[in-house]
């Protein structure tokens, strides 16, 4: 019953050949691709118009890709169709895959509450303090990726906003902010934690598993000696405190 209606409300703002996904062009984005798939998702039609009695565009097989086809509506109420709707709006994809969910979205105007939130935390974000990473604490973070995915490309505007978000790039101190995980970076290929490649990403070498065993020996070593002189504190106290009772004692005594 929604189907149609939804592809027929979709196809008012039909998506251009070319659709802008970044930059300013992006920022004018608010338009609907349709495509219609199968359970196995082999065989995907792309939705450019429809009449009272099929729909028209372009259909993408095993065997063909973006031939011209007309689909006839009974046939996709008798078939196990899967709908899927892609809202390009401003810098998003919103995808649907419920007739009914995205009839009563655009009827609530989803995408305009979604700018709203968007706004509201951009704005909340931008108002916070970025605490800065250390370089120990970028190190073993690193190599948790390393060891996920050792062929992982690293880049510290990428790692910047896998952490921060893409508000970042709107917070007042988003250019300090990148130019120190920058030098962070640079500091660990020159100790030769990590290597750059000429593309100007950066790869884990072994030598950073060393510097983080180190760093760990080290942090025993100062724990081990701050429980150390706890401890010496500790008695020191108590001999002071025995005394004092002695001295006390001796003096009711005397």
């Amino acid at each position: 019953m929604f189907l149609d209606y939804a592809i027929r409300l979709a196809l008012r703002r039909p998506a251009p050949p070319m659709i802008p996904l970044t930059g300013e062009r992006s920022a004018q984005n608010d338009f609907f691709s349709v495509h219609l798939e199968d359970k196995n998702r082999t065989n995907s039609f792309l939705v450019k118009s429809a009449n009272h009695s099929a729909y028209c565009g372009l259909i993408w097989t095993t065997n063909a890709e973006g031939l011209r086809a007309r689909i006839k509506k009974y046939n996709i109420r008798r078939k196990d169709i899967q709908i899927v709707i892609d809202h390009y709006y401003r810098g998003w994809q919103i995808r649907y895959t419920k007739p009914l969910s995205f009839v009563l979205a655009r009827g609530i105007r989803w995408h305009r509450l979604l700018e709203l939130y968007e706004t509201v935390s951009a704005y909340q974000f931008a108002r916070r303090t970025l605490t800065r990473f250390q370089r120990i604490e970028l190190l073993q973070l690193l190599i948790e990726k390393n060891l996920h995915n050792p062929n992982i490309a690293l880049n510290p505007v990428l790692l910047g906003v896998e952490i921060r978000s893409t508000k970042w790039f709107r917070h007042p101190r988003h250019t300090e902010d990148k130019n120190h995980l920058t030098m962070l970076f640079e500091s660990l290929v020159e100790s030769g934690d990590l290597s750059k490649n000429t593309s100007q990403a950066y790869k884990v070498e072994p030598k950073a598993l060393i510097t983080l065993s180190e760093h760990e020996k080290d942090e025993e070593k100062h724990n081990d000696s701050q429980k150390t002189q706890r401890n010496g504190n500790r008695i020191a106290i108590a001999i002071v405190a025995v005394g004092l009772i002695g001295a006390i004692t001796s003096g009711i005594f005397c």
